[in-house]
């Protein structure tokens, strides 16, 4: 979809990949987000998961800080579990945006 919520025509000048990298990884970074209640400054230092430097999609942390269990909303196993099932559905939408782009690509190139 785009911006307008309609649905959204791939061309060639498309970045599609790039475009896929960034919402994947903003997606992603909400796990982290809503894993934890952060109500205290100090919570806010506390992280199950995290970007590397460089890297395209979120990482779990190796040795996350304890938090009190009332405030986990989601463990750092569930939400690993949770990463996993959404990297594989979104390459389902990817995969469809790549073939449109071919297919308008080849529909310009034959219509000329």
């Amino acid at each position: 979809m785009d911006e307008d919520g309609v649905p959204r025509q791939w061309t060639a000048k498309d970045d599609i990949k790039a475009l896929w990298t960034t919402s994947t990884l903003a997606s992603e970074k909400l796990v982290d987000l809503f894993s934890i209640i952060r109500l205290d400054s100090t919570d806010e230092q506390v992280h199950y998961f995290s970007v590397p430097e460089g890297a395209t999609q979120v990482e779990a942390v190796d040795d996350p800080r304890k938090v009190n269990g009332d405030k986990v909303v989601l463990t750092q196993q569930d939400g690993a579990r949770l990463l996993e099932r959404f990297r594989e559905q979104a390459k389902a939408p990817y995969f469809a945006a790549m073939k449109e782009q071919v297919r308008s690509h080849i529909y310009l190139i034959f219509s000329s």
